[in-house]
């Protein structure tokens, strides 16, 4: 479950919120305007997903990100309520995707471009993890498409598949479960 931020819609209640939760046995996600003064919720948008729901993201204001089963993530259009793209984002897993993180790192080795901010600018950089899976992805998110591009597989030791993922600083990145905690520093040596 996530806060949503929505804006097409022209949806403005100031004594209410959007929320985004999905039902796993049931591979649904929808987005509610909950209204905490009436204590009603109101479903605006149902989403049927091809496989279960695991990780919810939104990467804009009208798009979402949504991580299943099998190491797909399935990106959808909120105002559209289709699904654009799905990406095999972690093949050699058949579990879900336990992380979708954007990563806000201003580091040219983390990026991989030495203009960071022309890079800014056009894209997001986003990191993903499943639980099925020894290795953590980074991607490149292109803004005016929401298209995600393969940009970095790193391999990990971890036995088990990753749960967490965590940017720490400009130039390192922790990987984690709950056996064991991996720290990834991206220094130019």
């Amino acid at each position: 479950m996530i806060e949503v931020e929505y804006g097409a819609g022209g949806i403005i209640i100031p004594q209410a919120f959007i929320l985004c939760f999905s039902n796993f046995n049931e591979s649904f996600v929808k987005i509610a305007i909950i209204n905490l003064k009436t204590r009603r919720k109101e479903i605006v948008r149902n989403f049927k997903t091809t496989c279960r729901p695991t990780k919810l993201y939104q990467p804009g204001i009208n798009d979402m990100l949504i991580g299943t089963e099998g190491g797909k993530i399935e990106h959808w259009s909120i105002d559209k309520e289709q699904c654009e793209n799905i990406y095999d984002a972690h093949p050699e897993s058949s579990e879900g995707i336990s992380q979708i993180l954007e990563i806000k790192s201003s580091s040219e080795l983390l990026i991989g471009e030495p203009n960071v901010e022309e890079f800014q600018k056009e894209f997001k950089l986003i990191a993903t993890a499943s639980s099925g899976a020894k290795e953590f992805r980074l991607w490149k998110l292109r803004k005016s498409t929401m298209s995600l591009f393969p940009y970095l597989k790193i391999e990990t030791t971890i036995e088990g598949g990753i749960e967490f993922l965590l940017e720490t600083s400009d130039s390192q990145l922790v990987a984690a479960n709950a056996k064991c905690i991996k720290f990834y520093d991206f220094i130019d040596k």
